[in-house]
């Protein structure tokens, strides 16, 4: 009809369908004109693969937008090709909230491959999404090489066994990846075991979710005792750089505790 309806995981609906079409088109021409805006919320806009091939356009001449709020649009498959293909250029955006957008393994793989390429992208939320283990796998193949990614969010996508093993893989290579989000999955034990030996060569990770899986809690708790110790490492390596730091910037200053003048005397 003239006011179609609109339901998302929000939970909410009405005819509002038409007036946030228009809503998303304004906040895109904005931007594309040159105005600045460092966030942009296109969530529940129904952007759909048209609005994604717009939005696409708009990040490839853009430079001003840092978080990318693309909640349930529907964009599948074919949309996020469009965003994962302007997104291998960009120099901008660093988080990008992509869930419940209906991505399979198609779609994580095109993902894939910008994040083998991007190097400002931060953090990623594919939540609610249909990744499954083909998914991830896709998606792993370029964390590989990626250096710049530190929160990853994959919570509700099916992801089972297989899909960890490609993660834990994953971890053994990547050092920059700091949380990673499994809640809602179904990981079974081979899965958090392969998890859990990652983790022990790993030094970046400092949170691995793994609510609401069906494994083990030795495994899990092992986990979680792992990501603390490279949460410690972390905060010790921050307070040895900050004393570096201060320690330079009093020689620079003239102000360092050794003076070689008074030191000949």
């Amino acid at each position: 009809g003239l006011f179609p309806h609109h339901r998302g995981s929000r939970g909410w609906s009405g005819p509002v369908l038409l007036i946030m079409r228009d809503e998303a088109k304004r906040l895109l021409r904005d931007v594309s004109g040159g105005r600045s805006r460092s966030t942009l919320d296109l969530g529940c806009m129904d952007l759909c693969v048209s609005g994604a091939r717009q939005l696409a356009e708009v990040l490839r001449i853009s430079h001003c937008v840092r978080s990318l709020y693309l909640l349930d649009n529907n964009l599948g498959d074919k949309g996020v090709q469009h965003l994962a293909d302007a997104l291998i250029g960009n120099t901008s955006v660093e988080r990008l909230y992509l869930v419940g957008n209906q991505i399979g393994p198609k779609g994580a793989e095109s993902i894939g491959r910008a994040l083998a390429e991007n190097t400002t992208l931060k953090k990623l939320d594919l939540g609610v999404n249909q990744l499954g283990d083909e998914g991830v796998e896709m998606l792993c193949a370029g964390l590989q090489s990626n250096n710049a990614l530190v929160d990853l969010n994959l919570r509700l996508n099916g992801i089972g066994d297989r899909g960890a093993l490609a993660l834990a893989y994953c971890l053994r290579e990547n050092v920059t990846l700091k949380e990673i989000h499994l809640i809602g999955n179904v990981v079974r034990g081979p899965g958090a075991t392969a998890l859990e030996d990652a983790m022990w060569i790993n030094q970046s990770v400092t949170m691995l979710t793994l609510e609401d899986n069906p494994v083990d809690k030795v495994a899990v708790n092992t986990i979680l005792t792992l990501c603390a110790s490279n949460q410690k490492k972390w905060e010790l390596d921050d307070v040895l750089s900050r004393q570096r730091r201060e320690t330079r910037e009093e020689r620079l200053s003239g102000h360092s505790i050794f003076h070689p003048v008074h030191a000949r005397k």
